[in-house]
C-alpha cells in the first residue's frame, strides 16, 4: 500500500484542523509536517524536523522512503484530460542545457506526494485538495527530447528549454528564462498518477 493511501485519513483531519483557523491553502513546510505527523500516527516513521532546512532533493524520508512533497496545480482540459503541474528547483547558475538536467537529475527521491489544488475552484471557495503520487523523473533520460523553445513568430528564446511533446505527451517539461532563475515546470497527465484521492475540506468545516 503506497503511503498516500496510508495517511489519508489522517491528513484529510489535520488538513481540516489547520482550515479551522486558516484560510490560506497549506504548502511548503507546513505540508511537510502535516504529511509527516500523518505518516506517525498510522505508524510510519518520518525524519522530517522543523528547522526550515530543505535537504537535497527531498522533503522527508517516510519509513526510508525518500518522498518530495509538492502543492501543484490540478485542472481538468477541455478534452476532459486531468494534468498536474509542479513546479522545481532553479537553474539559472547553470549555463547549459546538460549542466541544467544533470542538476536535476540529481534528486535522491523515490516519488512525489502532492496536495494539489484547483485555482478555479479555489476561487469560488470549494477547499479541495488533489490527493496525487507521482513518479519520480529522470530529466536526462530518453524519455525526453528538449529543445529551445521557438515563439510562433520563428524567434528561438536561448534561455528557455522545452521537452517535445511527440516524443512524450504525458509528461511535459519546460525550464523558464532568466526572469523566473530558471525555474523548472513538469506537468503530468492522469495515466502517469500512481494514486489519486480527493479531499474536500467544505464537507469536514460545515
Amino acid at each position: 500500500m503506497l503511503i498516500a493511501e496510508k495517511i489519508k485519513d489522517e491528513l484529510t483531519l489535520a488538513l481540516a484542523i489547520h482550515h479551522e483557523l486558516y484560510e490560506l491553502p497549506c504548502k511548503g513546510e507546513y505540508l511537510e509536517e502535516l504529511v509527516c505527523q500523518s505518516s506517525r500516527t498510522v505508524g510510519l516513521t518520518s525524519d522530517w524536523k522543523p528547522n526550515s532546512s530543505h535537504q537535497i532533493g527531498k522533503d522527508q524520508s517516510i519509513n526510508g522512503i525518500n518522498i518530495s512533497n509538492k502543492s501543484g496545480e490540478f485542472r481538468v482540459k477541455r478534452n476532459g484530460q486531468k494534468v498536474l503541474k509542479i513546479t522545481g528547483s532553479r537553474t539559472s547558475k547553470y549555463e547549459t542545457i546538460k549542466e541544467k538536467l544533470d542538476f536535476l537529475s540529481d534528486k535522491v527521491y523515490d516519488y512525489t506526494i502532492c496536495c494539489a489544488r484547483n485555482k478555479s475552484d479555489w476561487k469560488k471557495g470549494n477547499k479541495v485538495y488533489h490527493l496525487i503520487v507521482l513518479p519520480h523523473i529522470n530529466y536526462n533520460s530518453d524519455n525526453f527530447i528538449w529543445k529551445q523553445q521557438t515563439l510562433k513568430d520563428g524567434t528561438v528564446k536561448e534561455d528557455q528549454w522545452k521537452t517535445c511533446t511527440d516524443h512524450n505527451k504525458d509528461i511535459i517539461c519546460w525550464i523558464g528564462g532568466q526572469n523566473v532563475s530558471g525555474q523548472l515546470y513538469t506537468e503530468f497527465c492522469d495515466k502517469t498518477f500512481l494514486y489519486h484521492e480527493t479531499i474536500n475540506i467544505n464537507s469536514l468545516l460545515n
